[in-house]
């Protein structure tokens, strides 16, 4: 019955999210969540399943309020969305405790806006944690991550071509330098208490093998029922590293025939089945619910709803085999 997830979520709403939560240490967690709502990381902290993405066409505005009262906890965002201050905002406003929500932020290591984001100096990464923090107005981060791997000048250039530093000779002389010295930062941030858990954003599994200890937490990539690298996804899995989907709307074949006859069969919407899909093929996700307020409420309560059904291991592969 997909109305038990709504049913079980709109009762933690009742009763009040707070630090009794346990958001990050699972007190009572497993008893008021559906199953399956929060994962344990390589660390021990506890990170939910589903987290609102504030990035491309979902703003905290129109969505945080709503996700957060139909039961949402994570709140994914970035310090190159530019609406940290706006959450940290609405977050005060409203009077929902810092303790009650999960929040995700990123260092723009690799997103191509200044070569010196990814020199070979680890205070780099401790600079933009504690902007991060200021802007959010907290006093920790749930989870941060490099958003990219530094790269040589032409695999950058194929990611972002419009960027100022796409001209002239390689900007990143050595890319694992740069990594490793740019996570060597954010472990001294875990360190100090600043963030909870650290992890890596867009990196393959040669990039994932490069990094020096500690093992990241969670490796956050593309994937989607018309686009997932299972190569990487088998790599982060067998290393303990949780992978977290962005984009698995952006590749939902929301009216193929076979994934309306999978949605019919349950009851439930072709977004529910992609959604699905990814937490059951091991990973995690951050997925936005739009711009409009009435659909975001309505969306949140639907993405919050993808525990109350199982796809089956047939389902799962039918799924699994629409990649294009």
């Amino acid at each position: 019955d997909t109305m038990f997830g709504l049913a079980v979520l709109g009762a933690v709403v009742a009763a009040g999210l707070g630090a009794n939560t346990g958001v990050d240490t699972g007190v009572g967690a497993d008893a008021v969540y559906p199953p399956g709502f929060f994962v344990t990381l390589n660390d021990g902290h506890k990170m939910p399943t589903i987290s609102l993405g504030t990035c491309c066409g979902s703003t905290p505005t129109t969505g945080l309020v709503s996700w957060v009262a139909a039961g949402g906890v994570g709140i994914d965002s970035s310090i190159d969305y530019n609406d940290q201050a706006e959450i940290g905002q609405l977050l005060k406003a409203n009077k929902i405790a810092r303790e009650s929500v999960y929040i995700t932020s990123k260092v723009t290591a690799g997103c191509g806006k200044n070569p010196s984001d990814c020199g070979t100096d680890p205070a780099t990464a401790l600079a933009s944690i504690n902007e991060s923090l200021a802007q959010f107005g907290v006093d920790y981060i749930d989870l941060m991550l490099l958003h990219r791997p530094c790269q040589q000048f032409s695999q950058q250039c194929s990611i972002a071509p419009k960027l100022s530093n796409c001209t002239g000779p390689n900007p990143i002389p050595d890319p694992t330098a740069s990594n490793n010295a740019l996570w060597a930062g954010m472990a001294k941030a875990q360190e100090r208490g600043l963030v909870k858990s650290i992890g890596v954003s867009n990196y393959f599994s040669g990039q994932l093998a490069a990094l020096q200890a500690p093992v990241p937490a969670v490796n956050q990539a593309e994937m989607s029922i018309q686009g997932h690298d299972d190569y990487t996804l088998a790599y982060c899995q067998e290393h303990g590293i949780v992978y977290e989907s962005y984009g698995a709307m952006r590749g939902c074949p929301f009216t193929d025939p076979t994934v309306e006859a999978i949605a019919a069969s349950h009851g439930v919407s072709t977004a529910q089945v992609c959604l699905r899909w990814v937490i059951q093929r091991g990973a995690v996700l951050a997925s936005g619910t739009g711009n409009n307020a009435t659909t975001a409420a309505e969306y949140a309560k639907e993405n919050l709803a993808i525990f109350a059904f199982n796809l089956t291991a047939t389902e799962l592969d039918q799924l699994s085999h629409m990649q294009i």
